[in-house]
């Protein structure tokens, strides 16, 4: 259990597969923070040669600043939905976030401002603005008008998405953990699309979905699942996700029905 202390504890998970040689730089990021709660769960999730020693060197340094670092390592590969699910599990804080190694957390006031805008709002779903780093250059995800369609038409921010592309990023998002107990765990009839379809089924519940207009983390194009390219479960994965939506298409838009249809080719 981590040590006693009065602010709502936010758990980070540091998710891992394959890719620990830039956790150090996540590490620091985490250690920077002027929020003195944190709770640090790095885990792997099954990586074909884990450097075990690297793991507990960056979980020791983690606790020396954090109020917990628990190490995890799963004997095999489960894929991030089970991975996630896990973690969660383990968790002990009220504040949920999530990061890859060569993610970094974008200042020193990253958390504060996160466990703020939570406090404010009182919502239990949170998302906010990433700065997506490629090898020669940088953008800034979603736009800010996303906070405005969250805020005022959520419905048809939700629609657009099923028939473009998911704005709601795991990375830039974060859970009250609580959330998990109206809706459950992160389903897994997925397996590395975790967020999509959660946000989905918030948004079809009309459940407050919160905007925070700050970039909170630096995503490294590359970390986790995001190459750049698209890797085949994922497209498994939305074909799985829009079968789910014509089975229950609460919320959906007509024209989001009829692109389903024509949408759901193995």
């Amino acid at each position: 259990m981590p040590r006693m202390t009065e602010k709502p504890i936010v758990t980070v998970r540091v998710m891992i597969y394959n890719n620990a040689s830039k956790l150090h730089e996540t590490i620091d990021s985490i250690m920077m923070q002027d929020y003195d709660a944190i709770e640090v769960i790095i885990s792997d999730d099954g990586s074909t040669d884990p450097d075990r020693e690297l793991l507990e060197k960056e979980r020791q340094r983690a606790a020396e600043k954090c109020l917990d670092a628990i190490l995890l390592q799963a004997h095999e590969n489960m894929g991030t939905v089970a991975h996630l699910n896990l973690i969660n599990s383990k968790a002990n804080g009220r504040y949920l976030m999530s990061c890859c190694p060569g993610d970094v957390l974008n200042d020193a006031h990253t958390v504060s401002s996160i466990v703020e805008a939570f406090e404010k709002t009182g919502c239990r779903y949170l998302t906010s603005r990433r700065l997506d780093v490629y090898d020669d250059h940088t953008k800034v995800r979603p736009y800010a008008f996303t906070g405005l369609l969250l805020s005022c038409m959520p419905g048809r921010l939700m629609n657009h998405m099923i028939k473009n592309r998911n704005l709601i990023s795991g990375c830039s998002s974060f859970e009250r953990k609580d959330i998990f107990e109206t809706y459950g765990p992160y389903d897994e009839d997925y397996r590395l699309l975790e967020d999509f379809p959660f946000v989905v089924k918030l948004l079809q519940k009309k459940e407050k979905i919160g905007f925070l207009n700050k970039v909170t983390v630096r995503h490294g194009m590359g970390s986790g699942v995001s190459t750049g390219e698209i890797h085949p479960a994922i497209y498994k994965d939305l074909l799985t996700m829009r079968k789910k939506l014509l089975a229950d298409p609460e919320g959906l838009y007509q024209s989001t029905v009829d692109f389903l249809k024509m949408n759901i080719e193995e």
